[in-house]
């Protein structure tokens, strides 16, 4: 699925939800206008503008009447952490007006990922710079899982189960044992199970680590 910029194995996920506001071709162009904004962030895919068209026209894989098309698209990239990383970022819309970006990296084993707090600084730094450029709804960092995950769906995306509002933060909590911590925006909810290290960050954040 990622081609061989990564290794493979298990990727360490740093993800977070958009609302589709706009057009595919607008929303995506905002996107990465928003991502080259970011220092520590080079977008290096030298096929990048046949993908995005290919993000807008979206695929399908079965027909018929019922058939859902699938945007999505894969960029190489580095994020200098430090040190220096190769990561995949994968857009992929979910819903009509959701959407999930998710930077991959690998490197990791499951014996160096149990004992992962610690271990995050980097990653956490990165999701906090990613939402003061984005503001997103909800990011986190995951083993192997994104902020798809946080919805109370198990349907195959895309999918109207995954919408915008369907994203709760206490449900979202519910899943934390997935996760090494997430950015609550509290512009959308702001009540929330207090059991959990929690501390405020700028443009009104809410940084929630796992417990586990």
């Amino acid at each position: 699925m990622f081609s061989d910029w990564l290794q493979g194995g298990l990727y360490l996920e740093v993800s977070f939800l958009l609302k589709i506001k706009e057009d595919r071709k607008t929303t995506i162009n905002v996107i990465l206008n928003n991502l080259s904004d970011i220092q520590t962030i080079d977008l290096v895919d030298e096929t990048i503008d046949k993908k995005v068209n290919d993000f807008i026209e979206g695929y399908s894989d079965t027909d018929g009447p019922n058939t859902f098309y699938h945007h999505s698209i894969n960029l190489n990239a580095y994020v200098h952490l430090p040190p220096k990383k190769r990561t995949i970022i994968h857009i992929e819309q979910i819903s009509s007006d959701s959407l999930v970006i998710n930077f991959l990296f690998d490197g990791f084993d499951i014996e160096e990922v149990r004992p992962l707090k610690g271990k995050i600084t980097e990653y956490i730094t990165l999701l906090k710079e990613l939402y003061y450029h984005f503001e997103f709804k909800v990011g986190g960092i995951a083993l192997d899982e994104d902020v798809e995950a946080l919805f109370n769906c198990n349907e195959l995306y895309p999918s109207e189960c995954y919408k915008f509002d369907n994203l709760t933060i206490n449900y979202s909590l519910k899943q934390l044992t997935y996760f090494k911590c997430i950015i609550w925006n509290m512009s959308y909810e702001h009540t929330f199970n207090k059991k959990y290290d929690y501390q405020y960050i700028n443009n009104n954040g809410l940084l929630i680590e796992s417990i586990c």
